[in-house]
């Protein structure tokens, strides 16, 4: 099981979008998925329809100890796509397991005690560096950090490295690939051209070649709750996060340069 993570402290760079996209379109191509849903915002679960306020277990049950991780499996409609869902309740955890031992790796240990058998796992992390996002990378085996094409799209993410490379060394040496995800990228203008060539300075090859361009069907098919790919086959987004996904299959990018 391949287990990625999808991760930037930085908001609406479209990570969910691009969790629930990436796993729609795995799920298609015949993979097993299952979503982990570790943002109390929790746009991932509502964006593939699941309505985490209804169910007895969620990732916050997980993580505080009353669930485990096969309990909090719930089915979506989309085909091969499974998720642990979150809820507005996952906003107290870190509160709640701050006194834990060893509370940087309650997600690694849930999955290592699990018997969950997935092609991957995609983690989807809250727009921050606290402890859940700190419980997503010990957990993880690759990182893909969504930036978006925008004035800040470059801010914090010298700290974000530097975290990335603290839990490597100290927590979790499992961390392989780390690699930059470019998204909302408008091509009309010269700035996400700049924006596209001072990212690839910083991160030089671990950078997917394919970019997500903004594309009404994307923010439409959040609205109908569904992925893209099944809002509109034939859209912009459909096809780019259809390459995306085979760039991930490839597992095109070997090393950690950060």
């Amino acid at each position: 099981m391949r287990i990625i993570s999808f991760t930037n402290q930085k908001g609406g760079v479209a990570k969910s979008t691009s969790t629930i996209n990436i796993g729609a379109i795995l799920g298609q191509m015949g993979r097993s998925v299952l979503i982990v849903d570790i943002d109390p915002q929790a746009n991932t679960t509502v964006g593939l329809n699941v309505d985490g306020e209804d169910l007895a277990s969620t990732i916050y049950e997980c993580l505080t100890g009353a669930a485990s991780l096969e309990e909090a499996i719930t089915k979506t409609e989309f085909k091969n796509v499974d998720i642990v869902p979150s809820n507005i309740k996952l906003a107290n955890a870190e509160l709640e397991i701050a006194s834990v031992t060893c509370r940087e790796s309650i997600l690694k240990d849930l999955i290592k005690k699990s018997e969950i058998s997935y092609d991957y796992m995609l983690i989807d992390f809250p727009p921050s560096l606290g402890l859940l996002a700190i419980n997503g990378l010990a957990a993880t085996e690759e990182v893909i950090i969504p930036i978006d094409a925008g004035l800040f799209s470059l801010v914090g993410i010298s700290l974000l490295t530097k975290k990335i490379s603290e839990i490597k060394a100290k927590i979790n040496p499992s961390i392989k690939n780390v690699n930059v995800l470019l998204t909302r990228v408008d091509s009309r203008t010269n700035f996400s051209k700049i924006i596209k060539k001072s990212i690839e300075d910083i991160f030089g090859d671990n950078f997917f070649s394919t970019v997500i361009h903004q594309n009404i069907k994307i923010s439409e098919a959040q609205s109908a709750r569904r992925p893209v790919s099944y809002f509109d086959k034939n859209c912009r987004g459909t096809i780019e996060y259809k390459e995306l996904a085979k760039e991930i299959e490839k597992g095109q990018i070997d090393a950690v340069k950060i």
